[in-house]
This record gives C-alpha cells, sequence and structure tokens, in this order.
C-alpha cells in the first residue's frame, strides 16, 4: 500500500479471509498520520463491520483519532465535521448521506468487503464514486473476478487522477 500510495495510485487488496487486511490497511494508515494532525481518511464497511475496525484500530494504532460515523442524520452530519483523521461508516449510511460526503475530500478511502461494489448502476456504487478522495483503496476477502476487478480499479483511480491534474494545474497558475 505504501509502495502504491508513493506513486500516487490506489489499489486493492484480495485474499482470502482472515489473512490481514485489515491490519495492512490500518499500519498503513497509522504511517500515513505518522508525525501529522491533519487530513481525513474514510473506511466504508458493512454495518456489520463498522464496530469490528474501531476496536483493530484502537488495539494496534491508539494514536489515530477515530469517528464512526452513525446515529440520526444530524448527528451523522455533526459527526462528520469533528476533528479527527479517521471516519468509518457503513454501505448503507453512506447511500443516505451522499450530499454530507459532497464537500469533503478525503486523503485516504478505504473499501472494505469491496466486492459488493460490483453494480455499476446500484445506488450505493454510485455514491461511492462521487466521494472526492486523493487515494483509495479495496479490500476483498472473496475471490474477485476480472470483471468486477476492473469496475473496481475504475472506481478507485478515477478521481484519485483528477485530484491529482487539478493540483498541478493550480500549481502552475
Amino acid at each position: 500500500m505504501t509502495a502504491l500510495s508513493k506513486y500516487g495510485f490506489g489499489g486493492i487488496l484480495a485474499d482470502d479471509m482472515g489473512l490481514g487486511k485489515t491490519i495492512q490497511t490500518i499500519a498503513y494508515l497509522a504511517k500515513q498520520y505518522e508525525g501529522r494532525q491533519e487530513g481525513k481518511s474514510l473506511i466504508i464497511s458493512p454495518a456489520s463491520l463498522v464496530y469490528n475496525w474501531q476496536r483493530e484500530i484502537e488495539r494496534f494504532a491508539p494514536q489515530l483519532d477515530v469517528v464512526i460515523i452513525d446515529g440520526n442524520k444530524e448527528e451523522r452530519k455533526k459527526k462528520l465535521t469533528q476533528d479527527a483523521q479517521l471516519f468509518i461508516t457503513s454501505y448503507p449510511l453512506m447511500q443516505r448521506d451522499e450530499e454530507l460526503y459532497a464537500p469533503v475530500v478525503f486523503d485516504h478511502l478505504v473499501l472494505d468487503e469491496a466486492q459488493h461494489l460490483k453494480n455499476e448502476q446500484a445506488k450505493t456504487t454510485k455514491v461511492v464514486r462521487s466521494l472526492r478522495k486523493r487515494q483509495a483503496f479495496a479490500l476483498s476477502g472473496t475471490p474477485v473476478e476480472n470483471k468486477k476487478r476492473r469496475a473496481l480499479f475504475d472506481l478507485l483511480d478515477r478521481d484519485a487522477r483528477v485530484i491529482r491534474f487539478e493540483a498541478e494545474v493550480l500549481r502552475f497558475r
């Protein structure tokens, strides 16, 4: 993840369940925030795994500030404005909160169980695609078919390239 990040790429971590994708991701994020407080990263997972992410981060990277985006819509909106490095939400809540995320640019986007984003026409996929991010990683514990893998790569890298291009244009003004 660090090597991909160094060159401005995102990627897919796909292997069998239980081989350490979550820990690798937490270690990567901890390294990215080492010695700095600014920046925001978003982890989106199935609802059943949101609190697992929180527990694992508290266990392996307690120095990171984590906010779970849950509660009613007003509470979720308020939580998203908190001063933290990592925000964790679920795909169902993401689907309902598209407008809350529109103004935010995330340093890192992590899509857990990303194989669920296989349908390009599904609202969840469209909302995730609309997120503004500098870098994105997809995690999957299920074999990803070639057709789905291509869709995931498109989802991961499209906005990252646009943001890098915008940054270059602004730099030369």
